[in-house]
């Protein structure tokens, strides 16, 4: 494993004579997996960057250019470059099956890992920072560099179209695994190659490859960022077709990044006559058609441990309903009742839902996604927008803590948990509560399958009249029988409004001991 040498910019501000630093929240917020590309690398200026893909795409301008002419600019690629020519096969070019986003492009011992970028213009960037870099010896070589993209574009039926391309120096194309394509030693211009291809109906493969005799250093006098861009139109060229692009948009969830996961969903009565429901709003960031598939599962079992037992492996549970949307870009719905009005489900029914297409970044961190769970009752509507998040964000084991947990006559806490894949494993877990404040500490072991809540948790471990703001909950769990990915959470309820307030995991703290 490579140190992972990441430069953060520092910005100093001076006003009225003193000098301040602050690091640039850009370069803060950047997603893990963004981070990992430059790996042993300066991090590039801030313009660069977002040219590059690896920030989200923004402003409405680029639906003119992008989605109006139907630019393909969702890609999974690499960061460092390859050493090679534009005909050397370097990953067993013809044999590329569909991939996921994070993996391998394919199982030949070059082949580099895929990473998602999306570009809010036609252009697809390369700059000097993805020149090949020899981490053994610190050596960057910038000649002969090649680099792959792939894509899928879904169509609703099998028809004939015309590709269309634009590319600096050397570009291939393969369409379902046939080259459609290639050129060699021009100077980017928007579609200036074209050919006849055939799309089939679902999903089709798109690969990529590129190559440049020079790629940096970003001093060398011949430098310059290359550029490609590509897109379909009908047989005739005369109209652009808007396809959806998804890069994996066939995983499950054990393989995807694009799946994102909110427990919490409801839509039942509740006490004294009151409500409750959930809605949940979509927005698409993107300059392209959007394909989401949102995925409802009942809320399954938990209870008091009693006999120890090895849990039995359940099947592959599948979703109590579930549909397919299409957002057109940057287009916004809300869903209000989302499980009867969007997922076709009879109340009264709890659970957990699973959507599809979003990078999770966008979804947990950019605000694309917002699920809101609340009670209507005679004294108005109180309610929690509940957190989605991606699948890495579970553990397969051992233990989470939520902190800031709240017990008495004003307040209750329930913990739930979401499983983020095997959605039916069986998982036994110990809860200890405990509060430095007034002292308490106490423990419970449960056995839990599916999603699933545990209402008044303090109760359930005998203290419920303990009055504490303090507490925090130390869950601790095996792994289950298939290594199930599962995030536990809090909701800290206020008897007399039933506004809860969501309580994500926290950092560890040493427990005192029970003896």
């Amino acid at each position: 494993m490579h140190m992972i040498r990441i430069v953060v910019v520092v910005i100093v501000i001076v006003t009225g004579g003193q000098t301040t630093l602050a690091f640039d929240p850009t370069y803060a917020n950047l997603p893990p997996d963004v981070l990992a590309q430059f790996e042993g690398r300066i991090l590039p200026p801030l313009e660069d960057l977002a040219n590059s893909g690896l920030l989200p795409a923004t402003g409405f301008a680029a639906k003119g250019t992008v989605d109006e002419q139907g630019f393909i600019t969702h890609w999974l690629s690499h960061g460092d470059m390859l050493i090679g020519m534009l005909d050397d096969d370097l990953v067993g070019e013809d044999d590329i099956v569909p991939i996921c986003y994070g993996n391998d492009l394919s199982d030949d011992e070059m082949a580099p890992r895929m990473y998602r970028y999306t570009w809010s213009n036609p252009e697809i960037w390369t700059y000097y920072w993805s020149a090949y870099e020899n981490y053994d010896t610190c050596e960057t070589v910038y000649t002969d560099q090649v680099r792959y993209f792939f894509t899928q574009v879904k169509t609703t039926e099998t028809f004939n179209a015309r590709l269309l391309v634009g590319a600096d120096e050397g570009i291939k194309v393969w369409i379902n695994g046939v080259e459609v394509m290639r050129h060699e030693g021009g100077e980017y211009l928007v579609d200036q190659y074209e050919t006849s291809v055939r799309l089939t109906q679902g999903w089709n493969m798109v690969l990529v490859k590129v190559y440049y005799p020079l790629i940096g250093p970003s001093d060398h006098p011949d430098y310059e960022p290359k550029a490609w861009s590509l897109r379909f139109t009908d047989a005739n060229g005369a109209r652009p077709l808007h396809l959806i692009q998804a890069v994996d948009g066939w995983c499950d969830h054990e393989q995807s990044y694009q799946w994102i996961h909110a427990g919490g969903v409801a839509d039942l009565p509740g006490a004294f006559g009151s409500q409750w429901a959930s809605d949940l709003r979509l927005t698409n960031p993107y300059p392209y058609p959007l394909e989401l598939t949102v995925q409802y599962f009942r809320e399954g079992t938990v209870g008091p441990a009693k006999i120890k037992t090895t849990p039995s492996v359940p099947q592959a549970v599948d979703a109590d309903a579930e549909t397919v949307i299409v957002l057109d870009p940057f287009e916004t719905r809300y869903y209000n009742r989302v499980l009867v009005n969007l997922l076709d489900v009879t109340p009264p029914q709890k659970g957990m839902i699973a959507i599809r297409g979003y990078y999770y970044w966008d979804a947990q961190n950019n605000g694309a996604v917002e699920l809101k769970t609340y009670n209507k009752a005679g004294g108005g509507t109180f309610g929690t927008v509940i957190p989605m998040t991606y699948t890495y964000a579970g553990s397969t084991c051992c233990s989470q803590m939520l902190h800031g947990l709240r017990n008495g006559p004003d307040f209750r806490t329930n913990i739930g948990m979401a499983p983020r894949t095997h959605f039916d494993d069986q998982v036994g877990f110990t809860v200890t509560i405990w509060d430095s404040v007034t002292g308490t500490l106490a423990e419970r072991e449960f056995v839990g399958q599916g999603n699933f809540q545990l209402n008044d948790i303090f109760d359930r471990l005998g203290l419920g009249d303990v009055v504490t703001n303090t507490a925090v909950a130390y869950i601790t769990w095996s792994r289950t029988a298939r290594n199930a990915r599962i995030r536990f959470f809090g909701s800290v309820v206020d008897n007399h409004t039933s506004d809860p307030v969501d309580i994500n995991p926290g950092l560890y703290l040493p427990l005192p001991s029970q003896e």
